[in-house]
């Protein structure tokens, strides 16, 4: 598994999965689901885009920014035929070691009407940060320091 940028080139391969991906990140007409092109063109919240390799294969993305010492994670999704194999888990500590290797916090932007995100984030350590919050996410955190770099409990996808 790797993180590597998005292109404009990247939309066949998302195609497949991705109108299935943002409806289950998002809700079932919670938000209308983008066409895949224009949204690898204008990344949400100007944000930067990885794709989650695997295989040379596109499997899922991640959409994040920095700043101020902090990693906001604005998307995660992968494709449904590679759930639950820890490539989600492995990506978020893959960005955290990397381009948010100086950051101090890790802030993951999920919908409030996703559950099994919610659970996700819990599973790989985050925790939810309760704010007033008009967004309708919920924001799940993680103090970045030498120990949360470590996931010793996570094993390798296969």
């Amino acid at each position: 598994m790797a993180l590597e940028p998005a292109t404009k080139d990247t939309a066949a391969a998302l195609e497949p999965w991705f109108d299935r991906g943002w409806r289950e990140v998002y809700g079932r007409g919670a938000v209308p689901v983008p066409d895949v092109g224009s949204w690898l063109a204008f990344p949400p919240a100007g944000g930067t885009m990885r794709l989650i390799m695997l295989g040379g294969a596109a499997i899922g993305f991640l959409v994040f920014a920095i700043g101020k010492g902090i990693l906001t994670i604005h998307e995660l999704a992968v494709a449904p035929a590679h759930r639950n194999r820890v490539y989600g888990a492995e990506a978020v500590y893959a960005l955290e070691a990397g381009e948010g290797s100086d950051c101090e916090r890790a802030c993951a932007l999920v919908p409030r009407g996703n559950g099994l995100a919610i659970y996700f984030w819990l599973r790989i350590g985050y925790r939810p940060q309760f704010a007033a919050d008009p967004a309708g996410v919920t924001f799940m955190i993680r103090d970045l320091d030498a120990a949360a770099r470590s996931h010793p409990a996570v094993p390798s996808a296969p």
